[in-house]
């Protein structure tokens, strides 16, 4: 009597549970974007200005060269020359 009680009790249990778990997911009505206006023109957009800088770019320069100091641009050097893996690195930057 009690085994006949548990195999309709745990079904119902596990469908009660599985119900309020998938109710969980139910997060709203469907997203819907709302209306922007861009506007005609930010402002400063009327400013020409344009950047003179004659400086060479940090970004322009290999990342050895990024180094001042020559002592360490020359450990730099040995190691990429004594390393497999930093050359298969380097390679992978320069791809």
């Amino acid at each position: 009597m009690r085994s006949t009680r548990l195999k309709v009790i745990v079904p119902l249990l596990t469908a009660a549970v599985a119900l309020t778990l998938l109710t969980g997911c139910n997060v709203g009505p469907k997203y819907k974007r709302p209306a922007y206006q861009a506007p005609e023109a930010f402002r400063g957009a009327d400013e020409t200005q344009v950047a003179t800088n004659t400086q060479a770019s940090l970004g322009d320069k290999t990342w050895p060269e990024a180094f001042q100091e020559p002592e360490l641009q020359a450990l730099i050097k040995e190691a990429m020359g004594n390393s497999f893996d930093v050359r298969i690195a380097a390679q992978r930057i320069l791809e």
